[in-house]
């Protein structure tokens, strides 16, 4: 009788402590699916402008894609004239008349929206960059932050970060 009071005792017991950390567990269950809902709801406001990135894909090739240099009207539709006026567009000095044709291209471009707003978009993209200089080819990694914004209807560079690995 004993050992059946005893066991009846520990079913309880078990059976409480089971019950409280089911309570417990609905609980927590319930308070993340609110947070869920919540972040769903922040998420679906978020808008990713496609455009945005075709407009820094024409960026980076018109800028990166040369022979001798890069050419200003290639890359004019693309940005504003703040950042125009931090590229170069010049020939770089020779110091050797022998020194032949500069070519660049790009190729592994990659795109990827970060935040945005109706009129703002953060944009990176990666490439490889390559140069061919005197016969002798060389690739670098390449990273642009582009801030792009809309002006008159069309997707503009305002700002950039540039990074060369």
């Amino acid at each position: 009788m004993k050992k059946l009071i005893a066991a009846l005792l520990v079913l309880l017991l078990a059976g409480g402590y089971l019950w409280l950390e089911n309570s417990h567990l609905k609980n927590e269950a319930s308070f993340l699916k609110a947070e869920l809902e919540g972040m769903e709801g922040i998420q679906n406001e978020s808008v990713i402008h496609e455009e945005a990135g075709e407009s820094a894909r024409h960026f980076v090739e018109g800028y990166f894609v040369y022979e001798n240099k890069p050419n200003q009207v290639d890359v004019e539709p693309y940005a504003e004239p703040q950042v125009l006026d931090q590229l170069q567009f010049e020939e770089p000095v020779q110091e050797d008349d022998n020194m032949k044709v500069v070519r660049s291209s790009v190729s592994d471009v990659n795109v990827y929206h970060g935040q945005s707003t109706d009129d703002r978009q953060e944009t990176v993209v990666i490439f490889d960059n390559e140069i061919l200089v005197d016969g002798i080819e060389s690739a670098t990694l390449t990273v642009l932050v582009l801030d792009m914004g809309i002006k008159d209807g069309s997707w503009k560079v305002k700002d950039f970060d540039f990074y060369q690995l």
